[in-house]
């Protein structure tokens, strides 16, 4: 080899070609680390959730709903089996579901079951939260009825 032979240099190997740059480009999927838009849309410098307290003194949230599988009818019953109750705990992030027969406090075991469920937590104070669906808010009333009977102090959020 001659003295006057250029020297090249190997490329990073977390450097994409210009190829894959191309290639990124268009959709950003995979996402890539070498990309700035893969890493701006990542967007871990802003999450969108919002900090909850959980800390031993804040008053944890009962989050509940009714799911289903399968398709509404207009009469307002479902048709292809029963509604699934579900909720979340916001302080020890505890999930749970229920299998309901029906939505609301129509039948005492959809109450007893939501009650022994929010008691399992033991928590002396919860906040009840839900969405405006009459069912469910109509369940939620019943079930902050059952837990002030049971001493447990409620708060209510629709």
């Amino acid at each position: 080899m001659g003295e006057d032979a250029a020297i090249r240099s190997m490329r990073h190997p977390a450097a994409p070609t210009v190829e894959e740059r191309l290639d990124n480009e268009t959709s950003h999927v995979p996402y890539r680390a070498w990309c700035r838009s893969c890493v701006a849309g990542k967007g871990r410098h802003s999450p969108r959730w919002r900090d909850v307290d959980r800390s031993e003194d804040a008053v944890p949230t009962y989050a509940m709903d009714d799911a289903f599988f399968g398709h509404e009818m207009e009469s307002g019953s479902e048709s292809g089996g029963c509604p699934i109750f579900v909720a979340r705990e916001s302080r020890t992030r505890y999930v749970t579901g229920l299998v309901h027969l029906c939505k609301g406090p129509g039948v005492i075991y959809n109450v007893t079951s939501v009650v022994e469920d929010v008691l399992r937590t033991g928590f002396a104070k919860v906040t009840l939260k839900s969405d405006q669906e009459p069912s469910i808010v109509a369940l939620g009333q019943a079930v902050a009825v059952a837990l002030r009977a049971k001493g447990v102090e409620v708060l209510q959020e629709n």
